[in-house]
């Protein structure tokens, strides 16, 4: 189960970055995303988070599909 929640985390902030960005990125980039916003979040003060984006995601789509479905909860 902690490994279906750590992929599904993944997956959220592929989500986040594409809605925001309008770019689908590939799982393992946004495992960098992932950890940038964990990151940012636990921050206690204002700092600059760079992370490598080397990809898309186009071949992810049906994964990206189920999740946005409720079909990866």
């Amino acid at each position: 189960m902690y490994i279906l929640q750590r992929v599904i985390r993944v997956f959220f902030a592929g989500d986040i970055f594409a809605k925001s960005e309008g770019i689908i990125i590939a799982p393992e980039n946004a495992h960098a995303v992932a950890a940038a916003i964990r990151e940012a979040k636990e921050a206690n003060e204002e700092r600059i988070i760079v992370f490598n984006l080397s990809g898309h995601g186009l071949l992810d789509r049906g994964w990206y599909e189920a999740y946005l479905n409720g079909k990866r909860e």
